[in-house]
């Protein structure tokens, strides 16, 4: 089904120079009303000229307002002592509308006061009397109304121009996240994949005993089978049409053939899962175990790896330890960087370095699912005597 097109409003749609267009033909029109009040009292050039001077200048006031306003404001003064019946407050209502609607703040407050101030000269001559005052009242009521009318359009462009930004920035924040979620997916994929196949390559390559050969050939086609599987899935995700047949994503249940294909690389691999791991944590445990026997695999070069995950009082703790040459603080990449912020969206706790002796440590505590809206964790809250180094292979 297509997406209906969101479109502003009818008003918003209308460009500018026909707004403009539309203001000339209203200036003309009250001119020509002014004109003939004018000449209807006999005021000769001089009265024409100020009803012109009133209302021609109308046409404009969405370009310059406050120019437009203070003009008008001063022939109607003039208008008042040529013809003192106050129809020259036709014009300012209008010019008043648009201080408001695009000046805005303490400028459109004392615009209104000097309009009121105009009408009540215009309105309120000596001997005052009832009438007076109520057509004095009127006329301020209709200016206030312009005026409120105009800053109520104000601030609903206003809020209409931040909500649009808003909306805009959460986009924009939203594809960032997605880029940085398929980034680190695809990482996790491709590089422990790569990495199996790049050493099952190298045994089949210089050991030339049948069998061995034979267990290496096995080992990449299982592994690129499943890097493929794993690829489609995440490309699926992205497909507009929504039809591709996606593969599930990795859980608790897969750890045990990807100790297998680490096993297979040469590295002995002993696997320990304990208590029952929620399912949603499923996904970030098996990562975290992939990117770190990555880097076994990479870098350490261990003989012996050790997984551990168990679910204890304070959360799902994932370690991975290996008897490897451990790392050094000029290793760089992205792994252990995506693993810390995967972790850190559950609000867990994480960190990585060498261990005291030998080898390398990865770690993790990710907290129970009623937690996970806490701040992350603080680095005191982290396994005791243990710290993070600044290795991200």
């Amino acid at each position: 089904m297509p997406a209906t097109e969101i479109r502003p409003p009818l008003l918003s749609r209308v460009p500018c120079r026909t707004w403009v267009l539309l203001d000339g033909l209203w200036a003309v029109g009250v001119g020509l009303s002014y004109v003939a009040l004018v000449t209807y009292h006999g005021t000769g050039w001089v009265g024409v000229v100020s009803a012109l001077a009133t209302t021609l200048p109308l046409a404009v006031r969405r370009i310059w307002p406050r120019s437009v306003f203070c003009l008008v404001a001063a022939c109607a003064l003039w208008m008042q002592a040529l013809i003192p019946t106050g129809a020259e407050l036709l014009a300012q209502p209008m010019a008043l509308y648009m201080v408001g609607r695009l000046v805005g703040g303490r400028w459109a407050g004392g615009a209104l006061a000097m309009a009121l101030a105009v009408a009540g000269i215009a309105l309120l001559q000596p001997p005052i009397d009832r009438t007076m005052v109520m057509q004095a009242l009127l006329a301020g009521g209709v200016l206030v109304a312009f005026w409120a009318a105009g800053l109520m359009m104000r601030e609903r462009g206003l809020y209409i121009e931040r909500l649009a930004a808003h909306a805009e920035e959460r986009v924009r924040t939203g594809a960032a996240e997605e880029r940085l979620r398929i980034a680190r997916e695809l990482h996790d994929i491709v590089g422990h994949s790569l990495s199996t196949i790049a050493v099952q390559a190298g045994v089949a390559e210089h050991v030339g005993r049948p069998e061995v050969m034979s267990r290496a050939l096995y080992s990449i086609g299982e592994t690129t089978r499943s890097a493929l599987q794993e690829t489609r899935r995440v490309l699926g995700v992205l497909r507009e049409d929504g039809e591709a047949s996606l593969a599930p994503a990795p859980t608790l249940s897969d750890l045990p053939e990807l100790v297998e294909r680490t096993r297979a690389a040469g590295i002995h691999v002993s696997l320990s899962v304990t208590g029952d791991v929620p399912h949603e944590l499923g996904l970030t445990v098996y990562r975290i175990v992939q990117e770190a026997l990555t880097n076994v695999i990479k870098h350490a070069g261990a003989g012996h790896s050790r997984v551990t995950v168990a679910q204890e009082v304070d959360g799902t703790r994932v370690e991975v330890v290996d008897d490897g040459r451990g790392g050094g603080p000029g290793a760089s990449g992205h792994g252990l960087a995506g693993l810390r912020e995967r972790v850190r969206m559950f609000g867990g706790a994480f960190e990585a370095g060498p261990r005291p002796l030998h080898g390398f440590r990865v770690y993790a505590l990710l907290p129970p699912q009623d937690a996970t809206e806490r701040p992350n964790r603080t680095q005191s809250q982290m396994t005791p005597g243990r710290t993070a180094s600044a290795e991200e292979q």
